[in-house]
């Protein structure tokens, strides 16, 4: 497979200090934030429930019972706060969609599409969850909860959260090559669907295209080709729903 991306040949190696995200941290006192954040986005807790599962999520059980996880495995004290706002913004969506009691229950008491669906969630990761206006108004509240991050001046957090490099995890991505992530995915389904590559190829694939898109070495399956629950779920062909989702949040924003 020849690429001929470039984008992150043209990413220039700032030195941002993100050291003080990867510090060690309470998982009570965070998850304890989150339901804060989660609450503040408008989140009813009397129509749904925030858990911890192995890859986040948000289901809709009914109009009445929305399901959204997060995790803490992630090295960064970001990913789960960035699971969270994206989740919640899942949610938010499905509880919206259903307000009106004649649709309620129906076909149409839910999203308009996935891409629609994503462009929710990552307009509130990314557009909203890493943007200065919101950290002025939520950084105080997470310090409180994580006092190591008193120390550092929300400038410098703020820089941090949105450095741009290389990465293994799809959920993780920064929001510039958060896209490189799904190119790989497309690439890979293509490929399997048109018989020109061998189910048993696929890690070494992945490992490749990893390289090659977004210039990270995977280390093991565990961060290359198991990270996703999609495909296990035969969810094939989810993946551009993330990048359509962004464009449209892009196209709302504007």
């Amino acid at each position: 497979i020849k690429s001929t991306h470039s984008l992150m040949d043209k990413i220039e190696d700032k030195e941002i200090d993100d050291s003080m995200l990867y510090q060690s941290y309470d998982e009570r006192a965070l998850h304890s934030f989150s339901l804060e954040l989660n609450k503040r986005m408008g989140f009813d807790n009397s129509r749904g429930y925030v858990a911890l599962s192995a890859h986040p999520f948000t289901t809709m059980i009914g109009p009445d019972d929305i399901r959204l996880t997060t995790r803490y495995t992630d090295p960064s004290i970001f990913d789960p706060i960035s699971s969270i706002v994206h989740e919640t913004g899942h949610a938010i969506y499905d509880l919206n969609a259903n307000l009106n009691e004649k649709i309620a229950y129906s076909s149409i008491g839910q999203g308009v599409s996935m891409g629609i669906h994503e462009s929710q969630s990552r307009f509130w990761e990314n557009m909203m969850g890493r943007s200065l206006a919101y950290w002025t108004y939520m950084y105080p509240i997470l310090q409180d909860y994580i006092p190591s991050l008193k120390s550092v001046k929300l400038d410098d957090f703020y820089k941090a959260i949105n450095k741009v490099k290389p990465s293994a995890i799809r959920v993780n991505a920064d929001e510039v090559t958060y896209n490189l992530h799904i190119i790989l995915r497309y690439k890979m389904e293509k490929l399997l669907f048109e018989g020109n590559v061998e189910i048993r190829e696929l890690p070494e694939l992945w490992n490749k295209l990893s390289k090659e898109l977004i210039r990270y070495d995977v280390k093991d399956d565990r961060e290359g080709i198991l990270q996703d629950v999609h495909w296990a779920g035969g969810l094939f062909g989810y993946f551009p729903t993330y990048s359509l989702g962004n464009l449209y949040g892009a196209a709302f924003r504007s």
